[in-house]
């Protein structure tokens, strides 16, 4: 982690919801240093190089709508990095039962300024609160410059600037996913010496660690995974997924069977993405509107036609179908993804293609009470 990676207290304010953890390689901007709002960090990389990271705590003010940020930075002769501190105190509080044991690491898209993919995160964690503290989805964000050169005069050629942006911050999303496992899960899933203390104390119960990386930062994940910047690792997510994934669809099993860092893969499908039928104009086929090559070591779930599923390119945050929520909720707190297909959860195997489909099997109708499209 660079210079800018201070430890920070995280407050029980009920004023001011705790939101976002956030990483980032965007270049950090005075005036929204000085004001310590969501204008903190640009449209570019930083100056310093794009595995240069600045980490923060970012929260919501519930009566105004607006953001604050903390940034987290070095002290002078600190031997630990900001995030190893953050994330001591982040786990205590999960120990403690403040914070629940579901976390995710997001990646947003293409053309997201800063503040816009703070939203998204909060969106996020705002829809999928659960019942309880522990199916409360926490998000740490990965927030990299997608849409360099600010405001949209010419979409293609702002678009392929964004995919060259994509693959310097591939090495900063490893750096991130490493910072995250050594510093904040280890501990959580082995258990750790209190400080002071020999006492061992005992791993999170229901502790899980996912990545969820939407539309085109899957194309951060696959420079991540071609140039092997996460080859030699211990990293083992619980769950990796590749939402509506703008990526070539022709060659996604080259790299995607070389992921070792998490234990299961999701790929999911709309073939009606309206997004990505505009990106399929300038592209080969995309991946997240695929209709067949479906061979790699994921598990492939294809949402097209689904009950309000449409057009609509955030299948987790746009989409209000009771089975697409329910499926979503699982992927990104652990569930196992062996038991998320199925009849009962709304799918149907298609053995042709290679993937479970949303809604009732063309040749008959699903038998019980239990409707897919619901």
């Amino acid at each position: 982690m660079g210079s800018s990676d201070r430890p920070g207290k995280i407050p029980d304010n009920p004023a001011i919801e705790i939101m976002i953890i956030v990483f980032t390689n965007r270049a950090l901007r005075r005036q929204g240093l000085e004001g310590g709002d969501d204008t903190m960090f640009g449209e570019i990389q930083n100056a310093k190089g794009s595995n240069e990271l600045r980490l923060a705590i970012a929260r919501k003010d519930k009566a105004t709508g607006r953001w604050s940020l903390d940034l987290q930075e070095d002290r002078i002769r600190q031997k630990e990095l900001p995030s190893q501190i953050l994330f001591r105190s982040v786990l205590a509080q999960v120990r403690a039962g403040s914070l629940g044991p579901k976390w995710v690491v997001a990646v947003h898209g293409y053309g997201q300024s800063f503040a816009a993919s703070l939203e998204e995160a909060h969106g996020l964690e705002q829809r999928y609160q659960g019942e309880r503290r522990d199916q409360q989805v926490n998000v740490i964000l990965f927030s990299w410059p997608s849409r360099p050169g600010g405001v949209v005069v010419d979409p293609v050629n702002t678009y392929r600037r964004a995919q060259a942006a994509a693959v310097p911050s591939a090495a900063a999303l490893a750096i991130v996913l490493e910072r995250v496992w050594s510093f904040f899960a280890v501990p959580a899933l082995r258990g750790e010496k209190a400080i002071g203390s020999l006492r061992v104390v005992p791993p999170v119960r229901d502790f899980s660690l996912c990545l969820h990386v939407h539309s085109q930062g899957n194309l951060v994940l696959e420079m991540m995974t071609r140039t092997k910047a996460l080859a030699v690792t211990s990293v083992q997510l619980d769950t990796l997924i590749l939402h509506q994934a703008d990526v070539d669809a022709h060659d996604h099993q080259e790299w995607i069977d070389r992921i070792q860092f998490a234990n299961d893969v999701v790929i999911t499908l709309n073939a009606w993405d309206g997004i990505l039928r505009l990106s399929d104009a300038i592209n080969p086929v995309r991946l997240g509107i695929a209709r067949s090559g479906f061979s790699s070591r994921a598990t492939y779930f294809d949402f097209t036609g689904g009950r309000q599923v449409g057009k609509e390119h955030n299948l987790f945050l746009e989409v209000d179908n009771t089975l697409v929520r329910l499926f979503c909720q699982r992927a990104l707190t652990g569930f196992p993804v062996h038991q998320m297909g199925g009849e009962a959860n709304g799918f149907w195997f298609d053995g042709s293609a290679g993937t479970w489909r949303l809604g009732l099997r063309p040749s008959a109708p699903l038998g019980g009470a239990q409707r897919p499209s619901r």
